[in-house]
């Protein structure tokens, strides 16, 4: 299962995920061992804050989330000259946390 599955799944957020979730986002091969280590300790909080969650949209998107725990993550395209319009990422969890995590990680991984 993979990390976005796991949270798509999810009905509460925990700290396995938080650690998870930085794993992801913070990976260094050559320090994979440490960065797991530690990484349950010292994570922030992602799945259960929203603003915790907030760090991990990317620097050029937009994001919204709204009262039933439906979250979208906008990159805006190129402009009007250009084939790439903009890019939608969608997160659904009753956690609204847990929906931010979601679309800010799939906007992360495109």
């Amino acid at each position: 299962m993979t990390l976005i599955e796991k949270l798509e799944a999810a009905t509460e957020g925990s700290r396995e995920l938080d650690a998870e979730i930085a794993h992801a986002v913070t990976f260094n091969a050559d320090h994979a061992d440490l960065v797991s280590r530690r990484s349950c300790a010292c994570s922030p909080h992602y799945t259960t804050s929203i603003d915790a969650a907030l760090t991990l949209v990317p620097k050029d998107c937009t994001w919204s989330l709204d009262s039933t725990g439906y979250a979208i993550v906008m990159r805006p395209g190129l402009g009007f000259l250009s084939e790439r319009g903009d890019e939608e990422f969608h997160g659904r969890n009753d956690e609204k946390a847990l929906a931010v995590c979601i679309a800010a990680l799939k906007a992360r991984l495109s």
